[in-house]
């Protein structure tokens, strides 16, 4: 609840539309989950706010294989705090890909890039490309700014900020690479990539057609909203009044 109230410290009550709890409720005990409905529902009462509940991605991404009526197989490659893969065959989650993701998120995107993995040693790869703290740090070496949430990287982007819109199509391309490099690698009948902005998949669609010869792209699951953008440009607005 502390972080919390920092959070509607920063966002007037106008601003804040709902807030967001991501909790991975896949073999946990029943205790566990109760607890955490009870902050939820805590939060609701105490904020005055539309409340909502993410699962894992996983099981996000087997919900929306059986809401969709999908058959075969469909991957969904993340890249959060680290890079992630899901992949759901035949209505069931895998769990065999580790091997092949330890190898793939080393894959290199970039062989020009200043960036160096300290682990595999290369340039340019996909985990010292696009990881959040990866894509936080070349935002940051780019316009000297303070770090920031990678959520509010988007925004700014969104709103029209140089640096942030910069990353934002520098990402959008290493993207579509890296998504066409696993399709060469792992065969999917369908991919979909999360928490693209708009301007962001336009690009990666672009360049994914280009590099995969196909005329569609990965789906896009995206939590941003119209309201999310509304938000970042009128908060770019305050900052350009007041030089900041």
């Amino acid at each position: 609840m502390d972080i919390l109230d920092e959070i509607r410290i920063h966002f007037p009550d106008k601003n804040l539309a709902a807030i967001g709890f991501n909790f991975n409720t896949f073999n946990q005990p029943e205790s566990r989950f109760s607890t955490f409905r009870e902050l939820m529902l805590r939060a609701g009462e105490r904020f005055r706010t539309e409340v909502k509940l993410f699962e894992s991605s996983s099981l996000n991404l087997l919900r929306i294989y059986t809401i969709l009526g999908l058959s075969g197989s469909i991957g969904m490659l993340i890249f959060g705090d680290k890079i992630r893969l899901h992949v759901v065959t035949n209505g069931e989650i895998r769990s065999d890909l580790d091997n092949f993701l330890k190898v793939f998120r080393h894959r290199q995107i970039d062989e020009k890039s200043k960036y160096v993995c300290p682990h595999c040693r290369k340039r340019g790869c996909i985990d010292v490309l696009l990881t959040y703290s990866s894509i936080i740090r070349r935002y940051q070496d780019l316009s000297g700014q303070e770090p920031i949430l990678y959520e509010n990287l988007q925004l700014l982007g969104e709103s029209g900020e140089p640096a942030a819109r910069k990353i934002i199509e520098e990402n959008s391309i290493l993207a579509a690479r890296t998504f066409a490099l696993l399709k060469k690698e792992l065969p999917l009948d369908r991919m979909m990539i999360s928490n693209l902005t708009k301007t962001g998949y336009d690009i990666f669609t672009d360049e994914y057609c280009k590099l995969t010869g196909e005329k569609d792209a990965p789906l896009n699951l995206c939590s941003m909203s119209l309201s999310d953008v509304i938000l970042a440009t009128a908060e770019m607005v305050r900052k350009e009044m007041l030089g900041l």
